[in-house]
C-alpha cells in the first residue's frame, strides 16, 4: 500500500532539527542586531559632528554639541547668545539660541564615557574646537553586549571613529 505524507517520527526529527538550528541562530542574530544598532548610532554621531563643524564654518558662528550621557542623547545648537539672558559660547542653550537638531542613540546603545569638558564640544567659525586642550575630546559609545566605539574630536576639529 502506497501512502502519501509524513510519519510521526519524520515530523519529530524535522522539528528537532528546526529547534536546534533556531537555538544556534537566534543568539547570533541578536548580537548582529545589537552590533548593527551600535554601528548605526556611531555613523549618525560622526555625521552629526561633521555637520556641526561645517555649519559653524558656513555660518561663521559658534556651534555646540551638548552630550547627555544619562539620556543617551545629544543636542546641536548655535551658541551665539541670542535672546534675553543668552550668553555666547557658554556651552549651554540659554536665551533663544537656535536649535539645529537633537538626537537619541538607538535602543541598547549608550554613552559609556564622555571625556569632554562640560560634556560639550564647541566649533568656532573656522571649524576648530573652541578652547582646545592638549588631548582630543573623546566619547565612548557602547552596545548592550559590551562592544565599544570611540569618537574623538581633534584640536583642528577632525572627527575620528574607531573600535575601542
Amino acid at each position: 500500500m502506497n501512502q502519501k505524507g509524513f510519519t510521526v517520527i519524520e515530523m519529530v526529527v524535522i522539528g528537532a532539527i528546526i529547534g536546534i538550528l533556531s537555538a544556534i541562530a537566534i543568539p547570533n542574530f541578536q548580537v548582529w542586531v545589537a552590533n548593527q544598532r551600535l554601528r548605526n548610532s556611531m555613523a549618525q554621531l560622526e555625521g552629526d559632528l561633521q555637520v556641526a563643524r561645517l555649519t559653524a564654518i558656513n555660518r561663521n558662528a559658534p556651534i555646540t554639541v551638548l552630550f547627555n550621557q544619562a539620556g543617551g542623547s545629544y543636542t546641536v545648537f548655535v551658541d551665539d547668545g541670542t535672546g534675553a539672558g543668552g550668553t555666547a559660547r557658554n556651552l549651554a542653550r540659554d536665551g533663544t539660541e537656535e536649535l539645529l537638531f537633537s538626537r537619541t542613540l538607538d535602543s541598547g546603545v549608550t554613552f559609556s564615557a564622555i571625556n569632554i569638558l562640560n560634556n560639550a564640544v564647541l566649533f568656532n567659525g573656522k571649524g576648530l574646537r573652541w578652547r582646545p586642550i592638549a588631548n582630543p575630546a573623546d566619547a565612548t559609545v557602547r552596545s548592550a553586549q559590551g562592544k565599544q566605539y570611540c569618537v574623538s574630536i581633534t584640536l583642528v576639529g577632525d572627527v575620528n571613529v574607531a573600535l575601542c
